[in-house]
Parts: C-alpha cells; sequence; structure tokens
C-alpha cells in the first residue's frame, strides 16, 4: 500500500546538512538515492500531522516549507511530495548496509559471515542502534585517528566521551588500549555499547555521566569526543582536566565551518591539527 513521502533532489555536497534539516522540519525516517553523480535524493518521510496542519492546505504546504528551507541551502534545491510502496525496512537496511574499511578497520554488521581481510581489525556493528556505527564521516575521522595514534604506540587509557554507540571504546581496545571507557549522559547509548562491547567480545567499562564530571583528574592518556561543537567547548577545561599532560583529545562532529572556532578555544591546551572528510572535520589536541 503505498505511503506518502517527501522527495527533495539537490547536490550532493549538500546531503549532511539536508538530511540535518529535514529532521529538524520532523522527517522520521530517510531514504538516500544518487540517481546521477553529483546529484543526491533524499526521500523523507513525515508523520500523518505534518502533512495538513490546522490552517493550510494539504501536502503541498508540508512541500512548500521543505522547499523553502533546502532553497536557503542551495536555489537549485528540487522538491515534491509523492507515494512510494510500503517497504520492509528491516529486510531493505540489511541489503544496503555492507562491510568497509576505514584505515586499518574492517567494520562489518553482525549478519556479514566474511572474515576480514588479512590484517584488518574487525569491529562488528548492530546498525541502527545508535549514532555512531561506523558510517558517518565524523566517526570514520574517530577511527583514522586512533589507529594512526596506536600506530605511534600504546594508546593507554582511553576516554569515549559521548560513547553513543560504543563503537570507538570498542576499536581502541581492539588496537591495543589497557582500558578503555564509554561514558554517555543517554541510558539507552550505554545499552547500545554494551551490546557492541558484547558482539565484539572486548571489556569496555561503561559510565552513565555528564561529561567528564565522575572522572578524577589526570585519569586518561586520551580522549575521544564525537559531539557537537557547543559541547566540545563547554567540555574542554573539563577534557583538559581528566586527561594527562602529554595526552591526546580528538575531536569530532565538527563541520568545516566550525574547524576556526575549535582550534581557537583548544589553542591554550595545546598544538592542533586537523583532518577532514566532505564537510567534516577532526581536531587532533596534543596537550602541553
Amino acid at each position: 500500500m503505498p505511503t506518502k513521502a517527501i522527495s527533495a533532489r539537490l547536490p550532493a555536497n549538500h546531503e549532511d546538512l539536508a538530511t540535518a534539516l529535514l529532521l529538524e522540519l520532523g522527517s522520521t525516517g530517510l531514504e538516500v538515492r544518487y540517481p546521477v553523480p553529483g546529484l543526491v535524493e533524499l526521500l523523507a518521510y513525515f508523520p500523518a500531522d505534518c502533512w495538513d496542519p490546522p490552517g493550510t492546505g494539504p501536502q503541498a504546504a508540508l512541500a512548500d516549507r521543505v522547499l523553502q528551507a533546502l532553497r536557503d541551502l542551495d536555489d537549485t534545491a528540487e522538491v515534491r511530495s509523492t507515494e512510494v510502496e510500503e517497504t520492509d525496512w528491516v529486510a531493505h537496511f540489511r541489503e544496503t548496509f555492507g562491510s568497509f574499511s576505514v584505515g586499518r578497520f574492517h567494520v562489518a554488521p553482525i549478519w556479514a559471515p566474511e572474515p576480514p581481510p588479512p590484517d584488518q581489525v574487525l569491529l562488528r556493528v548492530d546498525p541502527g542502534r545508535a549514532f555512531g556505527t561506523g558510517t558517518h564521516e565524523t566517526t570514520q575521522l574517530c577511527l583514522s585517528a586512533l589507529d594512526e595514534l596506536a600506530a605511534q604506540g600504546s594508546l593507554g587509557r582511553v576516554l569515549d566521551l559521548g560513547t553513543g554507540s560504543g563503537l570507538l571504546g570498542v576499536a581502541a581496545v581492539r588496537l591495543g588500549a589497557p582500558y578503555v571507557v564509554g561514558s554517555d549522559i543517554d541510558e539507552a547509548a550505554l545499552g547500545s555499547a554494551r551490546r557492541h562491547a558484547e558482539i565484539n567480545r572486548v571489556s569496555l567499562q561503561l559510565v552513565l555521566s555528564d561529561g567528564c564530571a565522575a572522572f578524577r583528574d589526570r585519569s586518561f592518556d586520551l580522549i575521544v569526543a564525537n559531539l557537537t561543537l557547543p559541547l566540545l567547548l563547554t567540555q574542554r577545561h573539563e577534557m583538559r582536566r581528566v586527561c594527562r599532560s602529554g595526552g591526546s583529545i580528538v575531536l569530532s562532529g565538527l563541520l568545516l565551518d566550525d574547524v576556526d572556532e575549535a582550534r581557537a578555544g583548544f589553542a591554550a591546551l595545546g598544538e592542533t591539527v586537523v583532518t577532514r572528510s566532505g564537510e567534516w572535520a577532526a581536531v587532533r589536541v596534543a596537550l602541553t
């Protein structure tokens, strides 16, 4: 049976920002398609009460609101209301979520039977349980940073701040870190992190905490924080408090436009190095 959705087409380099806008407008789910090179189509599903708000016409009203928001992002955006056949999303997701590599890591869903390529570190994920299952550039930037730091020596004691799915903490353990803590303010996120520790058969300490409040001074050698810029800036002095001198902080969740502000906010703590992927960036801080 068909269901209604909004189809939005625009240049592919705006995919992440357009996705965020559609979610802010009330979309409960998105399907991403690439009809031609350089173009992305976002098929956005909205709850019934979004389609005919009081005092407006039917579904055209929602399409107009989406078009206005996306045209502010890119004036070539095209938006239309459409009907799509109902889909078994669990089966569809399992078909479309495949294994991939990030540095030495081989990230694979729990149903993938194949072993990792030689000399790669396997990370099993249960997709959809929480943000951070490896597909987004911000998570991949953190995985690459962990890989590079591990190549330079032991990661030491690691804090995955705002752990979400726990994948970064699991990755640190897999790279040989002797002690890794994943902290989050969300109990559901800790449940997801616990699940990922179990399916990867690693020991990951999990703590329900608002930021770094639960930890003692200089408890860690490395902090990985895949958060938003405001949260990173708010937590910067606390991160410095719990990370030893000579340690490192990896900051992610940053758009390219955030980089200058992030570097300025952490400049007093040590030297910063920036890595980029698409419209996203990570900043590594070497603490003095």
